[in-house]
């Protein structure tokens, strides 16, 4: 059925507007590389046409390689007090806080490995299953393509070689073995798929016994994240459990001298103090000015700053004129 995969994906618009410079409607196909595609899908923009022309083996490579990217989903959280800090602060009497320290806390259901993707593919909480759209495209192949029968049960490699999907076994014995025909690059395509899929189960293990991932549950509080040093995590959690990305606890709680978290940190407080200043310089129309409790408000939504990080921003900011009310004087 297919000869080579293609860099070129087939992608359906999710509304009206217009993609890479072309007017699309909703609902329409169109055809993008493989890399403008999974950036589109990420913003919600489109999503992956279940009918393609081409295995898409690029998108599975290029997520493969997001899941070394594990500080995306937030630093560590193993060392005893700051288990302890963040139990004390996101739990309040069995209830689940979702402001600390001016932080939004997005607390989230037990289904972990789209909200993995979710944080890797957008570095937010957009609801993308990028997984779940690779698997509709091997569904709609098994649900077109034409069958086969046999009397025997065919080896793996027979089936690589002949392209053959299994659809079912037999109901009772002396009834045939059921397969699709759907060439030999698509079950290849259905073998990558599913190493990506053992690779964000594991992924996601290693997030969660690495306390990158916290999981809480309202009678026992945290879960120490050595629990899941022995214990899969697909066989424990169930809808009595929330959980949390380490990324969204306040950054001062890891503010390590030199460590990557710090340095980021660092980087944000700087952003926020070339904004500061910018909007102090472009800013002429005394009613437009704004007070000090807005420009600090500004910087903990924009920057991810706490909230006393933003007042040492605004202390190092020239803005000599506003340091007092927020507004410059005339």
């Amino acid at each position: 059925m297919v000869d080579k995969p293609s860099t070129q994906v087939s992608v359906i618009a999710l509304d009206h507007g217009h993609v890479e410079d072309q007017p699309v409607h909703k609902g329409m196909r169109i055809s993008l590389s493989d890399q403008t595609a999974l950036r589109l899908i990420s913003e919600c923009a489109v999503e992956l046409d279940p009918v393609q022309e081409f295995p898409p083996f690029s998108l599975i490579e290029g997520l493969s390689d997001l899941l070394h990217q594990v500080d995306l989903i937030g630093p560590s959280v193993t060392e005893p007090k700051l288990l302890e800090k963040t139990q004390s602060k996101l739990l309040d009497g069995g209830r689940l806080n979702s402001l600390v320290e001016e932080c939004e806390i997005r607390w989230f259901d037990t289904d972990l490995v789209p909200h993995v993707w979710n944080v890797l593919l957008c570095k937010s909480r957009r609801t993308v299953n990028i997984f779940a759209q690779l698997e509709a495209i091997l569904r709609n192949l098994k649900n077109t393509s034409p069958s086969k029968c046999a009397r025997e049960r065919y080896s793996n490699e027979d089936r690589r070689e002949l392209g053959l999907l299994p659809a079912h076994g037999p109901t009772q014995p002396g009834l045939p073995y059921h397969y699709r025909m759907i060439g030999p690059e698509w079950v290849r395509f259905g073998e990558e798929l599913e190493r990506l899929k053992h690779s964000q189960n594991a992924f996601t293990q290693k997030c969660l016994r690495e306390g990158r991932i916290l999981v809480f549950c309202p009678d026992h509080g945290i879960t120490p994240p050595a629990r899941w040093q022995r214990e899969p995590y697909q066989y424990i959690l169930n809808d009595r459990y929330s959980f949390v990305f380490a990324a969204d606890l306040p950054k001062t709680w890891f503010a390590a001298a030199g460590g990557p978290l710090d340095k980021g940190a660092r980087k944000a407080s700087r952003d926020a103090l070339r904004w500061l200043e910018e909007c102090y310089a472009s800013r002429s129309d005394r009613e437009s000015i704004q007070k000090k409790d807005w420009f600090l408000q500004e910087m903990v939504k924009n920057f991810g700053l706490s909230k006393n990080a933003a007042k040492m921003v605004w202390k190092d900011a020239n803005i000599p004129d506003m340091k007092k009310s927020g507004r410059r004087n005339y």
